[in-house]
């Protein structure tokens, strides 16, 4: 919250100082990450990996999430299952983005290592 202020401050000062007209892409996910903050935080959390992972972290969507697990496409269109608990699965919505490193597997089996942070869908916007 104290960033997403700190950039509208940003936003606002180069108006009034530098005459730039700049539009402030955090309005698009402002409502929603706020919103949600609690349970996107949760879901992070409980999807992070307790260790460090030496895979470089990539950027997921939710596209189906059930009591027992979830699963998630990367850009490149791969998908992968990850089991969860039903408490982490219920912290998850279709469309959502995950960012992290994900260890692939069978249906099941996969994985993320280290730590995870999870958007709103339209954090998207800020991403690309």
């Amino acid at each position: 919250r104290a960033a997403l202020a700190a950039l509208r401050e940003f936003y606002d000062w180069a108006g009034r100082t530098q005459l730039l007209e700049l539009q402030d892409p955090s309005l698009a996910c402002q409502g929603p990450l706020l919103d949600q903050l609690d349970r996107l935080a949760g879901a992070g959390l409980a999807l992070s990996g307790e260790r460090a992972s030496t895979r470089r972290p990539a950027l997921f969507e939710v596209e189906e999430v059930a009591a027992t697990g979830f699963g998630v496409r990367d850009d490149d269109g791969g998908g992968q299952w990850l089991d969860a608990a039903p408490a982490t699965s219920a912290l998850l919505r279709v469309g959502d983005l995950v960012l992290g490193a994900l260890v692939p597997g069978a249906p099941g089996d996969a994985r993320f290592e280290g730590p995870v942070v999870v958007l709103p869908a339209e954090a998207r916007a800020l991403i690309e």
